[in-house]
């Protein structure tokens, strides 16, 4: 970037000097040519995004689309054991000019339902949404292909080349047979940590161990059971995790770059929005229906007006809660029911319960699987009281499924008896046991529902 502004100061320089010596017309029209020239060469060298064009050039992207199809003629890969059968959608990609070059950017469609999600974003992706195919040809004619992953971590910062919001969360970059290349983790503070592989790259390791920032991120497979309410046992297809980076401040240009090549590719960052007027009112409807009941109008009113609500249509299930910025996704409009705002409210209301908030029970961290069972049962209580949708992610085989439904009816009617509570532990050792997405992360010290128990304060 600085070259460039010393490239333009020198262009002008030029420009000036030649408007001063030239006075008569044969040397005007010269001059106005060389200044034509000239602009347009600065144009041509400068690497600021806001001057390039994006476009479509169908002659051009089957260039690109010949080179994909070689490339994974090769059966050889170093990444995923159980790749995601994809296909580019060559009808859909554009060309942009970037710092790299030329990259086409392909969305993709995959033959299955697949989800992403990582340790440094609160958010489960859809794979589709979140990510998409990306061939450079770079300046000397060279090509190379990526599978670029977008996960937003629903919190902005602000650029400073822009001044605009710049992207918060994490861009991972993998071969075209799914081998990892590189990850970007940018922060709503603006830094950057840049991991790369680091099979012996000893170099890249910190100095004191005892800190390392270790992430992990991993695809899994789903299938909806009810149109996308409820899914069946999630599969893990891979997990992948890097432990050494390299921090530099001026990353998150290169970040900012895939973030603007993804939102040419239908990609997930640009799907962030704050709800409609509509579906404010929906949202609003939602609430007064489900405070009706007295545990439920305890938490709602505890945590509701200090929420924030959005819609991102790149999630994989139909509302996630967000406990740093304090922050209900919804998927869609149709996902702003009480179905889906009931575990996530709850969830809101755990943060408040928990000393020290539910963000350190995340993904991969003990206590997760705590968390998630005790938000899924009180909403299965609630369920048990006024009907809706059972929690279908809960993970049990039928035997089991059926002495967890009958226990929850209980307990809705009964409220938490002794008897009741003792088989807590037991249940919860069933969802840390059958459900793959969710168990092994057990915290023996959240074996108690404390969130719930305070819910149910004051009610009969």
């Amino acid at each position: 970037m600085h070259e460039n502004r010393k490239s333009m100061k020198y262009y002008n320089f030029e420009i000036m000097k030649l408007s001063f010596y030239c006075k008569d017309k044969a040397y005007q029209i010269i001059s106005l040519g060389l200044l034509t020239a000239l602009v347009f060469m600065t144009v041509l060298t400068s690497c600021n995004k806001e001057n390039l064009q994006d476009s479509s050039i169908p002659d051009a992207i089957s260039e690109y689309q010949s080179f994909y199809e070689e490339q994974m003629q090769s059966s050889e890969t170093k990444g995923h054991s159980n790749i995601p059968r994809k296909s580019p959608i060559w009808e859909k990609a554009t060309i942009k000019n970037w710092r790299r070059g030329y990259a086409a950017v392909i969305p993709i469609d995959y033959e299955k339902n697949y989800i992403i999600r990582s340790t440094t974003s609160p958010y489960t992706m859809r794979l589709q949404a979140s990510s998409f195919i990306m061939i450079n040809k770079g300046r000397d004619g060279s090509m190379n292909g990526e599978i670029v992953y977008l996960m937003p971590n629903g919190q902005a910062n602000q650029s400073e080349k822009t001044g605009q919001s710049s992207f918060s969360g994490t861009i991972v970059t993998e071969s075209l047979h799914g081998e990892f290349l590189a990850s970007y983790i940018c922060k709503p503070d603006g830094t950057v940590m840049h991991y790369v592989n680091s099979d012996g790259r000893t170099s890249l390791k910190k100095t004191n161990t005892k800190g390392l920032d270790c992430w992990t991120y991993e695809l899994w497979q789903i299938t909806s059971i009810d149109g996308g309410e409820t899914w069946s046992d999630p599969i893990l297809i891979s997990s992948h995790t890097e432990c050494y980076y390299t921090p530099d401040i001026y990353y998150f240009e290169i970040a900012d770059d895939y973030n603007d090549l993804g939102g040419g590719g239908g990609s997930s960052s640009q799907s962030f929005r704050p709800l409609t007027t509509d579906e404010s009112e929906m949202l609003e409807s939602v609430r007064i229906n489900i405070s009706q009941d007295c545990a439920t109008n305890n938490v709602v009113n505890s945590v509701w007006s200090d929420l924030s609500f959005n819609v991102n249509s790149s999630i994989a299930t139909p509302a996630q809660y967000n406990s740093s910025n304090n922050t209900i996704t919804f998927r869609n409009s149709t996902s702003i029911n009480a179905n889906a705002i009931l575990e996530e409210v709850f969830h809101a209301f755990q943060n408040t319960i928990y000393p020290g908030g539910i963000g350190q029970y995340s993904m991969n961290n003990t206590g997760f699987t705590n968390i998630e069972f005790e938000a899924k049962l009180f909403k299965d209580i609630y369920t048990a009281l006024y009907s809706g949708v059972w929690s279908g992610n809960i993970g049990f085989p039928d035997p089991y499924m059926e002495q967890y439904s009958n226990w929850v009816y209980d307990i809705a009617m009964e409220g938490f008896t002794q008897d009741l509570m003792e088989q807590y532990n037991t249940m919860l050792g069933y969802f840390n046991q059958f459900n793959a997405f969710y168990g092994g992360y057990i915290s023996p010290e959240l074996n108690t529902p404390l969130a719930i128990i305070q819910s149910k304060e004051g009610c009969n």
